[in-house]
């Protein structure tokens, strides 16, 4: 995969939802992000992907969250405010085998 994509800023701001009621999820969102977007493209058109929808996030609550957990947590964090940033300077390609293991790691590097 061509990874000669610059490192690039994500912010994230607020918290969201998928209020599924047997795999509610909470998570932190990132703002909209070109970079990000093209990221994923890419590594759609590598590994010949079927189109999914795209909603990057980071969770915070999942697997061990009961819907009625979540419905607690979700009132108490929708509103809440959060905002930070950070630099994406690696990708990482994950597999699950009870716990997420990392499987290869690779530098985003300046587009040449």
């Amino acid at each position: 995969m061509d990874t000669h994509i610059s490192p690039f800023e994500v912010t994230l701001n607020g918290f969201g939802s998928f209020p599924h009621s047997k795999h509610p999820v909470l998570y932190i969102k990132p703002e909209q992000n070109n970079h990000l977007n093209e990221l994923y493209h890419r590594v759609q058109r590598e590994f010949n992907f079927i189109n999914y929808s795209f909603n990057p996030h980071i969770t915070v609550g999942y697997r061990n969250l009961t819907f009625e957990n979540y419905w607690k947590a979700w009132q108490i964090y929708k509103d809440k405010h959060y905002k930070t940033n950070f630099l994406v300077d690696e990708i990482s390609l994950l597999r699950h085998d009870e716990n997420w293991k990392i499987m290869a790691r690779k530098k985003l590097s300046l587009s040449q």
